[in-house]
């Protein structure tokens, strides 16, 4: 299982999702982060979701920028994702894919069931 699952967001403000699908922190797999952004020469504005690690919270999303494969970490900052924004459900439908991650994520029951029904939290 990757730790990471990167969705491309056409016709978004951002280029591309990156959805963390462990509990580790976004400090601990950074070089495996940027190592996979590498491979795949990502470029653009990138959003990092990092559910399970932080949990359903409003600072849950980072936005950084990535140049011809590298994330420019100096960018990085919270970004302001509202509850109806399409990417939550974009994310969600993704995960429905990954059930595993879900049932064994920090998230509530609730969380959990809402997210496998492809609704956005």
């Amino acid at each position: 299982m990757s730790k990471f699952n990167v969705i491309e967001l056409n016709q978004h403000k951002y280029d591309a999702c990156i959805i963390i699908q462990t509990h580790e922190s976004l400090h601990e797999i950074k070089k495996e982060l940027n190592q996979k952004v590498n491979n795949i020469n990502m470029h653009g504005k990138v959003l990092i979701d990092t559910l399970f690690h932080a949990g359903n919270v409003s600072d849950r999303f980072i936005e950084v920028l990535a140049m011809n494969g590298d994330l420019d970490w100096s960018s990085a900052h919270t970004a302001c994702i509202g509850k109806q924004d399409e990417i939550r459900e974009i994310v969600a439908k993704s995960l429905g894919d990954f059930p595993e991650i879900i049932n064994n994520s920090i998230l509530t029951s609730i969380q959990k069931k809402l997210i496998s029904r492809g609704v956005g939290i």
